[in-house]
């Protein structure tokens, strides 16, 4: 009884350490020729990408692509206005 106590507590465990990534650590994708970090969808992404984190792209000196950047501001306005509709209407 405690062993499988043990287990299903160990297991819920893992999955929280995995599945909770902390702030910021967005996963961004690099080239081995590129020197710009790009979103998984971006176009101009060549097909031998790495996942890495913003921060770890950051410090590996790539710079965010124009086209991803631009598209993730459009995304989060988006999303924006679409919470303000929301609480526009919730009043």
């Amino acid at each position: 009884m405690k062993s499988r106590l043990f287990v299903s507590r160990l297991l819920i465990l893992i999955a929280i350490t995995f599945l909770c990534k902390p702030a910021g650590a967005q996963t961004v994708f690099v080239s081995s020729k590129g020197k710009k970090y790009h979103t998984e969808n971006c176009k101009i992404l060549a097909p031998d990408k790495k996942g890495i984190s913003v921060e770890e792209a950051k410090k590996e000196g790539y710079k965010a692509c124009r086209k991803c950047k631009v598209k993730q501001m459009e995304a989060i306005k988006r999303k924006e206005a679409e919470e303000k509709k929301k609480k526009g209407a919730g009043s």
